[in-house]
């Protein structure tokens, strides 16, 4: 469910690596200063935040695979709160230091964190493009209409689907 993923589960991942009292090289508290850190929140039908997020990007996908939209809140309400939401499983996240930050401590005697380092560009690009291979077996082209974005049209879902996301990204900060 996309809502677990920018909500919920992506959070729970970045504080297994960078929990609330970790610290950055240099024995400085990590959530600090503009850096703070963020709560996940759990699917939850009944908070109208979690509904309009689902009942806006329903119906903009719907829109972009031409499938009839479903404008009925109550209806889309009722099939929310009969979802199965799967349990967090946590990632393996590698974190690799930098050479001469092993073992560092700070004056606690504490182990340091190092930030994470990414994947390799080339091995992201080799993997996505594998998938977009096997995509394009099943998804042609002419199956979507891309959305032209319309701010000023209100049966359009899309500011309600930027309020949304804003709004559920300010929750978990």
């Amino acid at each position: 469910m996309t809502f677990n993923d920018y909500y919920d589960h992506t959070i729970k991942d970045l504080l297994s690596i960078f929990p609330v009292d970790a610290k950055d090289k240099d024995g400085a508290p990590f959530w600090s200063g503009p850096k703070r850190a963020p709560s996940a929140i759990e699917f939850n039908p009944a908070d109208e935040a979690h509904i309009e997020f689902v009942f806006s990007y329903a119906n903009l996908i719907a829109a972009s695979l031409k499938i009839p939209e479903n404008k009925d809140r109550a209806s889309v309400t009722e099939m929310a709160k009969t979802i199965a939401v799967p349990a967090y499983v946590p990632k393996k996240i590698k974190v690799e230091l930098p050479p001469g930050e092993e073992n560092k401590n700070d004056q606690d005697g504490d182990a340091v964190m190092a930030e994470p380092m990414g994947e390799d560009d080339d091995v992201i690009i080799e993997r996505l493009t594998k998938e977009l291979g096997e995509a394009q077996q099943t998804m042609k082209k002419d199956m979507f209409v891309p959305a032209e974005f319309e701010k000023d049209d209100d049966k359009n879902f899309h500011i309600d689907f930027i309020n949304a996301c804003a709004n559920l990204r300010a929750s978990n900060y």
